[in-house]
């Protein structure tokens, strides 16, 4: 059976970390403290005061609108374009056939349909319907939902027109 006498090992021969380590690693931890160092003053001390800017900046509707179109086209995802349209379309037809803010679509689905004599089911799928999956359906839906958008504009004006 092998034992600890029989190793080469003495117990009296225990080394440090520093003499495991070859002898160029502590000059050059040394040197990466120094360039941090260097590096932190450099870059961390400021040229004078803060600038004030007054705040919040204000940003103009269609800059953000454009920038939003930017990154949905960039992304691709026509299922999100589709429902961000649907949601303005939804809300714009809200506000024009005097519904609520709060209004979903089945209500505004209804009070277009009543106010343009379409069927019912038929403002549904549009206004409610799945998700486009291609720009093809990106583009006819948001066609249909400009038409519908007209007609109902059309209705309302007409109507105000009226004696």
């Amino acid at each position: 059976m092998p034992s600890f006498a029989d190793s080469d090992i003495s117990p009296d021969d225990e080394q440090t970390l520093g003499d495991l380590t070859p002898d160029w690693v502590t000059p050059a931890i040394l040197m990466l403290l120094l360039a941090g160092l260097a590096a932190i003053w450099w870059r961390g001390r400021r040229f004078g005061p803060l600038v004030a800017e007054s705040l919040p900046v204000t940003v103009r509707a269609s800059e953000t609108m454009q920038g939003r179109a930017r990154l949905t086209a960039k992304a691709a995802d026509a299922a999100h374009a589709g429902a961000s349209i649907r949601t303005g379309t939804v809300g714009r037809l809200a506000a024009r056939l005097a519904l609520g803010p709060r209004a979903v679509v089945e209500e505004v689905a209804d009070a277009a349909s009543d106010r343009l004599g379409v069927p019912r089911t038929s403002l549904y799928d549009l206004l409610g319907g799945p998700a486009p999956q291609d720009d093809h359906e990106l583009i006819d839906l948001a066609r249909r939902l400009a038409e519908l958008e007209t007609a109902v504009e059309n209705t309302v004006r007409t109507e105000r027109k009226r004696p």
